[in-house]
């Protein structure tokens, strides 16, 4: 008999001596007998699960709930499901005892924090809320509350999981409890960071100030506070910095992420904070020193081709901003094809097949990294002048469009507003920018349509969505359920990498199954819940060739397209599309700001109104370049306008300086559209409103303003709804 059959059986026979102890004494006696015996973990779960099976039906219920939760809390870190699994008996048998509150409290934290550490967040919120929800409050209570917050953050709903936060840190603070408040204001500010950091900056500010006051008291008391809050508190002040463009505080704290990681001596996060410091110094124009933190990057990434792949990247702007075009489109060429599980050669002219990249599970990293080779493109052809170039850079583009269709259908990733504001910039105004240069204008008319339907959706996050559409909670889990499958499946095929064609063929096909009962997912909610389902589905751009189709007689289209330092402008004139660039953007958004400004003042001199004048004849220039007014005059005009032209009233731009009525409000009928794809689509919607008007006018006015009161325009504006059934 071997050596660990004979323990094995010694542990039986003891067992069984316990077992017949166990008629003199309590459950939970022999349940620690078990636990103390030096055994196997095979072996010893095969004792207890003996235990629980022969006491099922023990009149001792109460003692059974407490050695289920017991080991459930001993087995959650070497097998979590069994953990959860045991901890879920607990809490049955605990639910008929209503009396002991305080035993149930611990069973649901207990569960909740395995449904988190399983990534069931669904679960894990059900089961925290259901903890809060019991009358009896005290810190585990409000610990949970903490726990609401981390799971609400990780499926995307920030407002909810702030809302638990900010109940954590009202008890928190009441009762003194510096340490869980410590970690709810460093939670908190990871919100508001996931949220957007230039967004949010000032409540990233207050949180992140508030948990280092509570460090430097803790440790003042003798608490040591973990690497991993310092490591915390150091790469949000760093990553904080950085997007405020404040460089070197950034370069300090980046500093001190790097030390705090060396400590701790986690590969992962060295490479991480060396990536970070070659960035700020790159920014800080001290090339010599990003290079030796990049090269640093790579080395403690060497076995993880997802880190490695950020270092690549950085790598490719290093040697972009040394003007060595090849060299960098071969970096951000490698960091596409390690975030897609291709380590092979690679060459600066290659480009993987969308196939390969939708399965890659790092998609906002892809993103990024073909952003990123396309603008180095661009950049080779203003130095070399080869269009070549310019088309390499246009399908480049394009592959990154497509995966903003993906990501948007199937990421568990949520971004914010102005991530996507920034990514659009990106992506379609590069896009633009290259269709301009290559003669362009119908693919340009597309992604200029494809940049205004992603602001227009991203305005609704993914939570909004779901509420809106009253999409129950239960299928709100099934999708992120799913999404996490193609998620984890995406990941084994990169960890597959170096294993056999086979078992790559084999995790390629069970991705592409799962993708598709996603897919079948999202199409089951088109009857009932229509209005997420087209949230969901790929962003519908109206093709070029059906606006002219349905364009009408003496109708032009002029469409924009704005950043805060470029623009161009589309006017579609039946088959003789007139496309131009804006030039000098940065004095276009000021003179829309000044234009602005007048038009809320009367004039009181003639000087006044000159300059109006001019600034409006200034802006119709920079608006309508080279556009011969004969053109216009008599048509109708649909504007499609783009960042600060949106607040632009073009009715009261001028096409001559020094005609008092030339007004484009004379010239043309101007009508707005967001997008025409918006248009298209809006007007297929079945509409039965209770009611067909709506009306607003002024009686009364404040004190401040000194305008007499109009009785008449409450009567007035009664006789107009009238009119309408």
């Amino acid at each position: 008999m071997s050596l660990k059959r004979y323990v094995h059986c010694a542990a039986m026979v003891l067992f069984l001596c316990l077992k017949a102890l166990g008629q003199q004494s309590d459950l939970k006696s022999e349940y620690d007998s078990i636990m103390q015996l030096d055994l196997l973990y095979y072996e010893k779960d095969d004792l207890l699960t003996y235990f629980f099976r022969r006491n099922e039906k023990t009149e001792n219920q109460k003692e059974l709930a407490l050695c289920y939760h017991d080991y459930a809390i001993e087995l959650y870190k070497t097998d979590l499901k069994k953990a959860i699994d045991y901890e879920n008996k607990a809490i049955a048998i605990r639910e008929r005892y209503k009396d002991d509150h305080d035993a149930m409290k611990k069973s649901l934290y207990s569960l909740g924090f395995f449904y988190i550490e399983d990534g069931d967040y669904f679960n894990a919120i059900t089961i925290y809320q259901k903890l809060v929800d019991i009358k009896e409050q005290d810190t585990r209570t409000y610990r949970a509350y903490t726990w609401l917050g981390v799971a609400y953050s990780e499926i995307g709903d920030f407002h909810k999981a702030l809302s638990n936060y900010a109940k954590a840190q009202n008890y928190f603070e009441q009762h003194g409890e510096d340490e869980n408040l410590f970690r709810n204001h460093i939670n908190t500010c990871y919100a508001y960071v996931l949220m957007g950091i230039v967004e949010h900056k000032k409540e990233i500010r207050h949180h992140i100030a508030k948990a280092d006051s509570l460090r430097a008291r803790l440790t003042d008391s003798g608490i040591r506070i973990s690497d991993q809050d310092l490591l915390a508190i150091s790469q949000i002040k760093g990553n904080l910095f950085s997007d405020l463009k404040n460089d070197v505080e950034a370069l300090k704290h980046h500093k001190k992420s790097l030390e705090i990681a060396l400590k701790m001596k986690d590969f992962y996060e060295i490479s991480r904070s060396y990536s970070n410091l070659g960035i700020t110094a790159s920014n800080l124009n001290n090339s010599k020193d990003a290079y030796v933190y990049y090269t640093n990057a790579l080395a403690y990434a060497k076995d993880d081709p997802a880190t490695q792949a950020i270092v690549f990247d950085n790598l490719g702007d290093y040697y972009r901003d040394k003007g060595n075009f090849e060299k960098a489109l071969e970096y951000y060429q490698k960091a596409i094809n390690y975030a897609s599980g291709e380590t092979g050669a690679v060459t600066f002219k290659m480009m993987l097949p969308m196939e390969t990249l939708e399965l890659s599970p790092h998609k906002l990293d892809l993103l990024t990294y073909l952003t990123d080779k396309a603008r180095a493109w661009i950049r080779y052809y203003e130095n070399e002048k080869n269009n070549a170039y310019l088309n390499q850079a246009l399908s480049t583009l394009k592959l990154a469009d497509r995966m903003v269709d993906i990501i948007r259908f199937e990421s568990t990733e949520t971004q914010s507003k102005l991530f996507w504001r920034q990514k659009g910039a990106d992506i379609y105004m590069n896009a633009v920018s290259v269709c301009y240069q290559l003669d362009l204008p119908e693919e340009a008319f597309y992604f200029m349509e494809k940049n205004k339907a992603l602001l227009l959706l991203e305005d609704l996050t993914h939570e909004n969505a779901k509420e809106n559409a009253g999409l129950p909670d239960k299928l709100a889990a099934r999708e992120f359920m799913l999404k996490q499958k193609i998620l984890l499946e995406e990941q084994e095929l990169i960890n597959a990498a170096a294993r056999s064609k086979t078992k790559k063929d084999s995790l390629r096909d069970l991705v592409f199954n799962y993708k598709r009962t996603y897919e079948k997912f999202i199409d089951s909610l088109e009857t009932q819940y229509p209005d997420y389902y087209n949230y969901r589905r790929k962003l519908a751009v109206i093709a070029y060739d059906s606006v002219l189709a349905t364009q009408k007689e003496n109708t032009l289209i002029l469409h924009y397209i704005l950043s805060e330092t470029e623009g161009y402008g589309l006017l579609i004139s039946g088959n003789d599309p007139c496309f131009f660039e804006i030039d000098s953007v940065s004095m276009l958004h000021k003179n829309i700001n000044r234009l602005r400004a007048m038009l809320t003042t009367p004039f009181n001199t003639k000087e006044e109104l000159k300059s109006y004048q001019e600034l409006a004849f200034q802006l119709y220039n920079t608006l309508f370049p080279g556009i011969p007014q004969d053109t216009l005059t008599g048509k109708r005009l649909c504007i499609v306008p783009d960042h600060d032209l949106q607040q632009l009233p073009f009715e009261v731009l001028m096409t001559s300086p020094d005609v008092p009525d030339a007004y484009l409000l004379n010239c043309y009928e101007i009508s707005y559209a967001y997008s025409f794809s918006f248009l298209t689509l809006n007007r297929t919607v079945q509409r039965n409103p209770a009611n067909y008007f709506i009306g607003f006018a002024p009686v009364e006015f404040s004190p401040k303003v000194s305008l007499d009161s109009l009785p008449m325009s409450d009567e007035e504006l009664t006789q107009i709804a009238g009119m309408f059934p």
